[in-house]
């Protein structure tokens, strides 16, 4: 996924959780489900032009999902 910044790639698990967690939400409410996808789709907006959020841990970097407040996007740049 790139988006006028930096680029972003998943890793195959991040991908599979992704997925997982898309379905889960989507087993409850189409609408859910959508904003769960918008919420992560600007969240990958706003790293990729922004990537020194939030350091945690050596090179790993943090952000805070807002609408879903027990998400955090662990990434390292």
């Amino acid at each position: 996924m790139k988006s006028m910044g930096y680029k972003i790639e998943l890793h195959h698990i991040a991908e599979n959780q992704f997925y997982d967690e898309l379905d889960y939400y989507g087993n409850i409410s189409y609408n859910l489900q959508e904003s769960f996808r918008l919420e992560i789709a600007n969240a990958f907006s706003t790293i990729s032009l922004s990537p020194y959020y939030q350091l945690r841990y050596k090179n790993y970097h943090a952000f805070p999902m807002k609408k879903i407040p027990i998400f955090d996007i662990l990434y390292n740049k």
